[in-house]
């Protein structure tokens, strides 16, 4: 969900667009929609540009990014939920 967030905050920033993360586990997905951004040992804001931070109250995603970003349940062998103008991909292959 980190990416889909991070990538919401972006485009919140210059230019709004709708984000889709897509995932297989149902348990991944429940995690994403919670918006937490997890940066590991210490400050989760650590990884968020100083501009965008705002966006992320207490390392959450806040309600300014919620009405452009949703997650959906998906296997990427099947056909994709809709037409994209982007599509970015992190562990496909792992």
């Amino acid at each position: 969900g980190e990416e889909a967030w991070s990538l919401a905050a972006l485009a919140r920033a210059h230019a709004p667009f709708a984000v889709l993360g897509l995932d297989l586990s149902r348990d991944a997905l429940r995690q994403a929609q919670g918006g937490a951004i997890l940066a590991g040992l210490g400050d989760p804001l650590d990884c968020v540009p100083p501009a965008l931070r705002p966006l992320f109250a207490g390392g959450v995603a806040g309600a300014a990014l919620r009405p452009f970003t949703r997650f959906a349940r998906a296997n990427l062998r099947d056909p994709l939920p809709g037409a994209f103008d982007v599509i970015f991909c992190r562990n496909v292959l792992i």
